[in-house]
């Protein structure tokens, strides 16, 4: 495994994480608009999972 994968590995396993914290947030909340917040942040989330953002060299993460 080289450095991009490893480090599209954890990525991907670190928005996993994230996108399910953002459901269950969102399966606790009792107002509607912040359950919708929680919701919204969860599908972003899971396209970070499928399409991970490209960082430039020089770019620090």
């Amino acid at each position: 495994m080289d450095h991009d994968e490893a480090a599209n590995s954890y990525d991907a396993a670190y928005y996993r994480e994230r996108e399910q914290q953002a459901r269950r947030l969102a399966d606790a909340a009792s107002v509607p608009s912040i359950r919708a917040i929680h919701l919204q942040m969860a599908d972003r989330y899971s396209q970070l999972v499928e399409r991970p953002p490209k960082i430039s060299a020089g770019q620090s993460t």
